[in-house]
């Protein structure tokens, strides 16, 4: 396990292991299951964002703990302990609280409602259309193969700079707690653009704006300008952190069976979205998912919300309906230095205005 650490890592490790002594352990178990490292070890000093990594980190971690809380709790008193002030006990049970996938679901409901007619919960996932689009639509190949456009392996200012004409603000992170709101030619003047891991698929408003408890951010609602791309994240499971079936599982065998991966499961309902939506681009995120961005500058609610609920249905996750969510960087690269590749794109289709 440790030959998958950065020197850096394997000694934090070695540190947090003196209090932790099921760590080591434990990450050796999850490295497979896309557990973010960063989420253990990255914690920045004071000044650095420490409050919004221990909420970050703990939303991440929640999947991988499930109902054991207080060890959840245990690792981020660890991981914040050299952090260069003193972290209280409760803005950490707060975060694990707020943090919680029910509630932030439940969050991601209200906030939509806020801006849509219909409302109400999301549907199921339609197993037997996803399986009927996967046994017959594209696969992973078949989509790189019909991109109009080839993207050049880590040019993610050129791939930026076609998404958003002019010069707009735009915000990207180097990991969810660690962002700023620039604009776009600032962002592709950096020499290291290529190493940042997200990006808001909408540009921003102005610089800052404010949270939901009231605080200033460079990434909210509040400074988060009229959606110009609606993102589809596709992913499927087969087995969960303790080794148990997913319901996805009796759909990802008939799959493999047929020569179908999950990877192109995710293809070709991404390609079939393609079909109520103009379809721009999709990045691999460099784990196991794709994410879809479809155009969606001056689409109506009613029509949005029709398209998001198809999606879902179809395994889509909501959580990047959000107009202020992070998604994948096109062409960036992730905590663990893999590639987020962009396996199609069509700039023909990107709205010339914002």
């Amino acid at each position: 396990m440790r030959d998958k650490l950065t020197e850096k890592e394997a000694e934090r490790l070695d540190e947090l292991s003196t209090e932790l002594p099921w760590l080591a352990d434990w990450i050796e178990l999850n490295l497979d299951n896309d557990l973010d490292l960063d989420c253990v070890f990255g914690c920045p000093e004071t000044g650095g964002g420490v409050h919004l990594w221990i909420f970050e980190s703990a939303k991440h971690l929640h999947r991988f703990f499930k109902e054991d809380e207080e060890s959840l709790f245990d690792l981020l008193v660890a991981a914040t302990a050299e952090c260069g002030r003193d972290v209280p006990e409760q803005e950490i049970r707060e975060a694990i609280k707020n943090s919680h996938p029910e509630r932030v679901a439940k969050w991601v409901d209200e906030q939509r409602a806020k801006g849509r007619k219909s409302g109400g919960k999301w549907p199921p996932k339609n197993y037997v259309h996803i399986e009927e689009i996967g046994l017959s639509g594209s696969t992973a190949d078949d989509l790189i193969a019909a991109s109009p456009a080839k993207v050049v392996e880590g040019q993610a200012g050129q791939v930026l700079d076609l998404l958003f004409p002019g010069n707009p603000l735009i915000c990207c992170g180097l990991a969810t707690y660690s962002f700023e709101t620039l604009s776009k030619n600032e962002w592709i003047a950096r020499p290291n653009f290529s190493g940042y891991q997200f990006c808001v698929p909408s540009p921003m408003s102005k610089p800052r704006g404010l949270t939901r408890k009231g605080e200033l951010s460079a990434r909210s609602l509040d400074n988060t300008g009229p959606r110009r791309f609606l993102v589809v994240e596709c992913d499927f499971k087969e087995k969960n952190k303790d080794g148990e079936d997913t319901p996805d599982a009796p759909t990802i065998r008939r799959l493999a069976k047929a020569g179908r991966t999950v990877k192109d499961l995710c293809a070709a309902i991404i390609a079939h979205l393609a079909s109520y939506a103009p379809l721009v681009l999709v990045v691999h995120s460099g784990g196991k998912s794709l994410h879809g961005w479809f155009a969606a500058v001056d689409v109506d609610d009613a029509r949005l919300d029709r398209f998001e609920r198809y999606a879902v249905s179809l395994g889509g996750d909501p959580m990047t309906f959000t107009r202020c969510q992070f998604v994948r960087l096109p062409e960036g690269t992730r905590s663990d230095g893999k590639r987020q590749r962009v396996l199609y794109f069509s700039p023909a289709l990107i709205s010339p205005t914002l």
